[in-house]
């Protein structure tokens, strides 16, 4: 897991990972999530890829076009 620096510091995500057709995302609570091309876009998984490599937008990113509901639970 790669440490996510948001620089707003205003965020629960502490951390996500990538792989070929997913994102694991972690929060603060300990949580991991895992989005799936498949259970959400190509195009969305992209996007919260980009935004987690750039430090800014990941967890507004999610509120707005990516429910939670289709990601599966890790942890």
């Amino acid at each position: 897991m790669q440490p996510y620096t948001d620089r707003g510091g205003d965020t629960t995500v502490i951390g996500f990972e990538d792989g070929d057709d997913f994102i694991r995302i972690q929060y603060r609570d300990g949580a991991i999530l895992e989005f799936r091309v498949g259970e959400v876009s190509a195009a969305h998984v992209l996007n919260l890829r980009q935004l987690a490599q750039l430090g800014e937008g990941l967890q507004s990113y999610l509120s707005r076009h990516v429910s939670t509901r289709l990601a599966r639970r890790i942890k």
